[in-house]
């Protein structure tokens, strides 16, 4: 349904950076706030599965920034 992958609303965060990683842990990709995943990886297509990412950002909080992380899953499908 959608040629890229990304995370809507990324922008709306300080410093945001998602690594993808495929289920053995190894980074496929690097993304900011105005990239997307094609599904790619040295410019071959991945297999339809379930790939790791893991989201980083700041946040200010009592006036000191905060280093803050989610880890979750996503489907590739083909």
């Amino acid at each position: 349904m959608n040629d890229n992958w990304q995370i809507k609303g990324l922008e709306t965060l300080e410093n945001p950076v998602v690594y993808i990683f495929d289920r053995y842990g190894k980074l496929l990709k690097q993304l900011g706030v105005s990239n997307a995943w094609n599904g790619r990886f040295d410019g071959v297509l991945m297999p339809a599965t379930d790939y790791w990412f893991k989201l980083e950002y700041a946040s200010k909080s009592s006036g000191l920034i905060v280093a803050e992380g989610r880890r979750t899953h996503f489907s590739l499908k083909i």
